[in-house]
């Protein structure tokens, strides 16, 4: 039988992907997580952990225990909470994308928290998502659902996508009738190996040959057109 109480050195040093990083996080020396951890391996007699250039990263044998520390840790953290009055308080991290959470989310945040003083937001909005399942987030607003059965989903809007030009673009150049149109102008989209969300491929769903002209990974913009130069 292990002790439970080296899972949470495990499961800091999973999710900080190092030991110095976790021993930060805990308030520990980096020896004594270590020590902690190699406890843990001897006690199930399995590796659990191993470097890379990357950093720490799980075995099969980790990857299997990671899911059970997680259920472990979040229960724990239930019975921990059990005696609190019922108020919203406390830190929630949130995770959106870039142009949802800046546009969306922060500029509603202000007025949320001066309803709720005891609660602090962080929000981590940037191209991509970070994972409640991973616990590097309490929440994720997402382009498409979970399929973790560990998680609660909640539909939160529909939406689409569309190409948009300002308006002195197309007293310049009109916009496209077609979509053979499109090949007449220049488009600006997304860095292909860069989309981090299927769901923003939408070129490829409006002609297999359509190709941004500029690229970004920035999700913050909305994409635009400008008439291909001639020559």
């Amino acid at each position: 039988m292990f002790d439970w109480d080296d899972l949470r050195f495990f499961v800091s040093a999973a999710r900080a992907g190092s030991l110095t990083a976790a021993a930060r996080a805990l308030g520990v020396d980096t020896a004594t997580v270590g020590r902690r951890i190699s406890r843990l391996e001897s006690a199930l007699k399995a590796t659990l952990l191993v470097r890379s250039p990357g950093g720490l990263q799980l075995t099969s044998a980790g990857a299997r225990l990671w899911e059970s520390a997680l259920d472990a840790e979040a229960a724990m953290l239930r019975a921990e909470r059990s005696g609190e009055e019922d108020l919203v308080g406390g830190s929630v991290r949130i995770s959106a994308s870039e142009g949802f959470g800046a546009t969306i989310l922060a500029p509603a945040l202000p007025a949320f928290c001066a309803q709720h003083p005891t609660l602090r937001i962080e929000l981590a909005a940037n191209p991509g998502f970070l994972s409640p399942s991973r616990r590097e987030v309490d929440m994720a607003v997402t382009l498409s659902a979970t399929t973790s059965a560990r998680l609660v989903a909640e539909p939160l809007t529909d939406y689409q996508l569309a190409l948009y030009a300002s308006q002195d673009y197309l007293d310049r150049a009109p916009p496209p009738e077609d979509i053979a149109g499109l090949r007449r102008h220049a488009l600006v989209g997304y860095v292909d190996d860069l989309i981090y969300a299927p769901e923003l491929r939408y070129l490829e769903e409006i002609g297999a040959d359509l190709r941004p002209r500029i690229a970004s990974s920035s999700s913050g913009r909305s994409a635009r057109s400008s008439r291909r130069a001639e020559g």
